[in-house]
């Protein structure tokens, strides 16, 4: 129990909710997307995404050994398609997906009319991180750095497995991070393509 207790204090430590830190999240497909950020209004999950099966991985990937890699965009279009397709077999209603991280995500429906398509963002090692949503506060952009994807996981296996959404993620952060002596960025942005942002707030 201790050592349980103790490796979610590490993880609370390294990944945490911002405070008052709202963005409006995008849309894929007709479904609001929550990359590693919590729906502000109600909800309930309907439909939880199986394994992504060596079947559905990206051919791209698999055929260059891991030389092209997918954006975490495309990755997030695979989960919504999955969610989407398990909404239609289990003949449920489905408003949005939330990815949370590792490979999987969840379909939900919203159970309030307020604050939809509303997310509350996460911090990670202190930078607010807005993933495929933007802001409601005015904000500049200050810096912007190619997203990497993986390479050494994809090209280790051959492609075989590709890394998922929030490494992608944190690994954004730790290179926005190393310029932050010059440009004292507050936050990052990332919405689609391989480039992030790092923002300062008005």
């Amino acid at each position: 129990m201790k050592k349980v207790t103790l490796i979610l204090a590490m993880f609370l430590g390294f990944v945490a909710f911002g405070q008052d830190k709202l963005a409006r999240v995008e849309n894929m497909s007709d479904l609001d997307v929550f990359v590693m950020n919590q729906p502000v209004a109600q909800y309930k999950i309907v439909v939880r995404m199986k394994p992504i099966s060596l079947a559905n991985l990206n051919l791209k990937t698999i055929v260059t050994g891991g030389i092209i890699r997918e954006t975490a965009s495309d990755k997030m279009n695979q989960y919504v398609n999955q969610v989407l397709r398990q909404a239609d077999k289990e003949d449920v209603h489905v408003d949005a997906v939330i990815y949370s991280g590792g490979k999987g995500a969840v379909g939900i429906e919203y159970i309030s009319e307020a604050d939809q398509g509303i997310a509350k963002v996460k911090a990670i090692q202190g930078i607010d991180v807005y993933a495929f949503c933007t802001p409601l506060e005015k904000f500049d952009v200050v810096y912007s750095k190619r997203a990497t994807s993986g390479f050494w996981v994809a090209n280790a296996t051959y492609g075989i497995i590709d890394s998922s959404i929030d490494r992608d993620i944190i690994k954004l952060v730790k290179r926005i991070k190393r310029k932050d002596r010059k440009f004292a960025t507050s936050a990052t942005m990332y919405n689609a393509g391989k480039k992030g942002e790092g923002i300062t707030y008005k």
